[in-house]
């Protein structure tokens, strides 16, 4: 019986799911997670959740047939994502979306953009932790940060990047930035603009149920899972 791992990085617990080719859970684990705080920011650590989603993995593995696993999966909680330089490092921590730093912002862009044309073209209300303020948020604070940022990538895609070595970004994840356009599926380009942003400032998009690429031979290994394992897209956790 088919057998597919998902992998979810929720804000309370990071856990690793198996389930079969009836939509039944076969086995389970999760582990804790919480944001670094300092006073009233929050940021996630990413090596941590990364390291828990192995063990969660190797936990359910070790319980499952892992001949019969035909695919893997990653869901996390949508906006939250971090700047990496063009040499593939994460060079700014990841701004969750608990951190109240950019409620300031919010009200800032307010004043910069139209706002009905925004909500129009892109459907996302009004949230202080949409990644349009952490990227605003980022340029008028961390200006050498944001002069280096080769690319913005989302904590999902930041997860199956470690999975396959390819960098993509889940069209669902970029939908709930307030920078995409729901007439063309793509980026906002008069929001990129303001951002002094273009669409090569992210990896390439790609749709829920796409193939990313197949888990590298080492990281198949670490988790004993079948080589040539494919990856797939999948949406982010809350669908709003």
């Amino acid at each position: 019986m088919s057998i597919v791992i998902i992998l979810d990085c929720g804000a309370t617990n990071v856990r690793a799911i198996a389930v079969n080719e009836t939509g039944n859970i076969i086995a389970s684990h999760y582990i804790a997670n919480a944001t670094v705080q300092s006073g009233t920011q929050h940021v996630w650590d990413y090596k941590q959740i990364w390291t828990k989603l192995i063990e969660c993995c190797n936990k359910i593995t070790a319980n499952i047939d892992t001949q019969d696993v035909c695919a893997i999966s990653v869901t996390t909680f949508g906006v939250d994502g971090a700047p990496f330089d063009k040499n593939g490092n994460q060079i700014y921590p990841i701004i969750s979306w608990k951190c109240s730093r950019t409620v300031p912002v919010m009200h800032g862009v307010e004043k910069d953009l139209d706002r009905g044309r925004l909500y129009k073209d892109n459907g996302i209300a009004d949230y202080s932790f949409n990644t349009l303020y952490k990227l605003k948020w980022l340029r008028d604070n961390e200006p050498l940060v944001y002069q280096n940022m080769d690319k913005f990538v989302f904590i999902s895609s930041m997860v199956t990047h470690n999975l396959t070595g390819k960098l993509t970004t889940d069209r669902t994840m970029a939908g709930t930035s307030m920078l995409t356009n729901l007439k063309t599926g793509g980026w906002r380009q008069e929001t990129l603009d303001y951002l002094n942003l273009t669409s090569e400032s992210f990896p390439p998009l790609v749709d829920a149920g796409d193939v990313i690429a197949a888990l590298t031979p080492d990281i198949a290994t670490l988790l004993g899972l079948p080589m040539g394992t494919p990856v797939i897209s999948t949406g982010h956790d809350t669908q709003f």
